[in-house]
């Protein structure tokens, strides 16, 4: 793995053009209804209220966002999912909310 890839972020400015690296990847696993900017900056949102994921590294939270571009939901709003820290990794966890709104 490469250095960049192991960083800790401290800023969310930080995280952000991080995050921008691998805007394609994200836009190629949305749906058509999501925008990639907008997971990005849901991405940052989330960094910023949960002072733990700073100890994540940001390929784990970049690959967080890819999964859920790849379930279309939203991490953060009306939960639908979270980014979750564990150690040094963040998870993607669906919540309630969004499995029922894939269901319908």
């Amino acid at each position: 793995m490469s250095e960049s890839q192991l960083t800790k972020f401290q800023k969310p400015s930080e995280l952000m053009k991080y995050l921008e690296t691998g805007k394609g990847a994200v836009a190629m696993a949305l749906p058509k209804h999501l925008n990639p900017d907008r997971m990005l900056r849901l991405a940052v949102t989330c960094f910023s209220t949960t002072p733990a994921l700073r100890n994540c590294t940001g390929q784990s939270i970049l690959a967080s966002i890819v999964v859920a571009s790849q379930i279309g939901l939203e991490p953060g709003i009306a939960g639908q999912g979270y980014l979750i820290p564990y150690r040094q990794t963040c998870t993607f966890v669906p919540g309630w909310q969004g499995l029922v709104g894939l269901l319908n």
